[in-house]
């Protein structure tokens, strides 16, 4: 308590000034509480009206994002289930579904590579060598077979045995007419351009090997290896001729051809003949082949090394799609969708009932890798049909967060204001967000005016309180100086007079030697100039005070204003034990 007291006593002093500090101080309090009562109730009022606005308006972006988030996920839907029903349209059997998923591929490219499995997990398409029975000779042949396998037998005894690719060649050309079976005709043909080629006539050679192609092309895929080891024969045709280009030309169509049937053949075969496409490519010039459909098929076959490592993962995804229930085929088919590891796309899986071989149901898996790039497409036609807004911007962001596509521009991560999730691309959302500026600032300009005011009402009273509050500061100040002032000065005032007195009482006692009183006199004569100026000092601090001072600024020379100092201090000094030196 007796702290406390001395800390404020000051306000309860009875010095003159005290009252008007009290009362200062009174006011000061009095204007204070209220004004903070005022500025909390009103930033609590301002707050409470922005969250409201801001409310509003997340529920007017979120609505504008579900709806954009439903036409990308039906279309994305609506493609997978006419998919479906395309590949499984009349309950179709195994062999007619591989086809159809064959023809699929080859119609769009984009949908490779397409997956089908069983529930167990095994796949059955894409499967190296078209391991499915009765599609490699579907067509008949106008041919007896009884005439082909002797034909043939003697063409390959000629070859083979004797040598003489000549003779050769014109019994296969009687085997490939005597062909009842697409397999018969085409292992006839392959031989007749064979010795052609031995024979040393590249140019029937080529004839005979392009007719086998376009033959082998027109065939189930079972017969697709067979096209591939004739293109590559058909370049050895075009050497022995010296064509470069038209060997350049046919090393093109047996890229091309590898690349068509990259999951149609085995694994061995493929590396065999692209190691063997490699050499011939690396053998020739520059200007022989195009260049833009070079870079088009090594674009493709890095596509579809893509689609290779994708494939374990679409299978892993799909193995863990739940059972079909039991009953008759659907109408609508069940549609999953997952995403695939490393952001690589998303998996659509459907169950597809088939026709088993019994009668009874074969319930199998169809899967359908979307890429990123194909699932980007199809959220920038929505959003650019979606229409623009002066301040609301639509924008979907990846898996990854990356955005794809935003109808104003690319939707900042600050600025969203609110989000929806894809039921057909999981880890993507649709998102919408202000153009300028963030939500708080959308919803704060309602209330700006009403925030503005209660600024201005707390501010006005804040720097009232501020200006009383420095005035009183300011008169406490002066105070504070007005005292310590007084007492300086008191102080200063004791040396001279004491010093005055000292000398004054020594020369009255007569005892002071007459060679020393000049001396003397010349002290008391200095000291009453410095009691003069004191004084002096003090008519100036209250003239200073009163705004009534001035001024006349005149030369000084610092060394004879310190010498004098420092004489005043030499007796006192030298009554002390200190002796002074001076260098100036």
């Amino acid at each position: 308590m007796p702290i406390f007291r001395g800390r404020l006593g000051w306000l309860t002093n009875r010095r003159p000034g005290g009252r008007r500090l009290r009362l200062t101080v009174g006011l000061f309090a009095a204007l204070l509480l209220p004004t903070v009562a005022l500025a909390y109730l009103s930033i609590r009022s301002v707050r409470g009206e922005a969250a409201e606005a801001r409310q509003l308006l997340e529920v007017s972006y979120r609505r504008v994002a579900d709806v954009v988030t439903a036409q990308i996920d039906a279309e994305i839907e609506q493609r997978d289930r006419t998919l479906v029903r395309r590949i499984g349209s009349g309950r179709p059997d195994l062999q007619t579904v591989l086809e159809r998923l064959h023809e699929a591929e080859r119609n769009d490219p984009v949908l490779r590579p397409l997956v089908l499995l069983e529930e167990s997990g095994i796949v059955l398409y894409p499967s190296r060598g078209w391991p499915v029975p009765g599609l490699s000779s579907r067509a008949g042949r106008r041919g007896d077979s009884r005439e082909f396998g002797p034909a043939f037998a003697a063409a390959e005894e000629s070859e083979l045995r004797e040598g003489r690719p000549a003779a050769a060649s014109r019994l296969y050309a009687a085997a490939v007419e005597t062909a009842s079976t697409d397999d018969e005709f085409l292992r006839a043909l392959n031989g007749l351009a064979r010795c052609e080629l031995k024979a040393g006539r590249p140019v029937p050679a080529a004839r005979a090997y392009e007719r086998l192609i376009a033959a082998a092309s027109a065939l189930a895929p079972a017969q697709v290896g067979r096209g591939i080891v004739a293109r590559h024969q058909l370049i050895s045709c075009y050497q022995a001729l010296g064509d470069q280009d038209g060997a350049a030309a046919a090393a093109l169509d047996l890229y091309a051809a590898l690349l068509e049937a990259r999951f149609l053949v085995e694994e061995d075969f493929y590396g065999l003949y692209r190691s063997l496409l490699a050499e011939l490519l690396e053998g020739q010039a520059p200007v022989s082949l195009p260049p833009a459909r070079f870079d088009e098929l090594r674009d493709r076959e890095s596509e579809l090394a893509q689609a290779l490592s994708f494939l374990d993962s679409v299978s892993a995804v799909a193995a863990r799609f739940p059972p079909a229930p039991p009953g008759g085929s659907r109408t609508v088919p069940a549609m999953e969708y997952a995403g695939l590891p490393g952001g690589a796309g998303v998996v659509a899986i459907s169950s597809l009932d088939l026709e088993g071989e019994a009668g009874g149901d074969l319930r199998l898996r169809l899967a359908r890798r979307w890429s990123t790039d194909e699932l980007t497409a199809v959220a920038r036609r929505i959003l650019s049909e979606s229409g623009r807004s002066s301040d609301l911007g639509i924008g979907v962001l990846a898996a990854d967060g990356v955005p794809v596509n935003a109808s104003v521009n690319e939707a900042p991560a600050a600025q969203i204001a609110a989000g929806t999730a894809l039921q057909t691309a999981p880890g993507w959302r649709v998102v919408a967000f202000p153009v300028s500026g963030s939500l708080e600032e959308l919803a704060a300009r309602d209330t700006r005016r009403y925030a503005v005011l209660m600024i201005l009402v707390v501010g006005t009273v804040v720097v009232g309180l501020t200006l009383a509050a420095r005035s009183v500061s300011h008169e406490v100040a002066l105070a504070r100086l007005r005292a310590e002032f007084v007492s300086s000065v008191s102080h200063e005032l004791k040396t001279p007079l004491a010093l005055i007195r000292v000398f004054a009482e020594n020369l009255s006692s007569q005892w002071v030697a007459e060679d020393k009183k000049a001396g003397y006199y010349e002290v008391i004569r200095r000291e009453s100039e410095r009691l003069t100026a004191l004084i002096n000092n003090v008519l100036d601090f209250s003239r200073i005070e009163a705004g009534t001072q001035s001024y006349e600024l005149v030369d000084l020379d610092l060394r004879e204003l310190t010498a004098d100092i420092l004489e005043r201090y030499r007796l006192h000094l030298k009554k002390s034990g200190v002796e002074l030196t001076t260098d100036l």
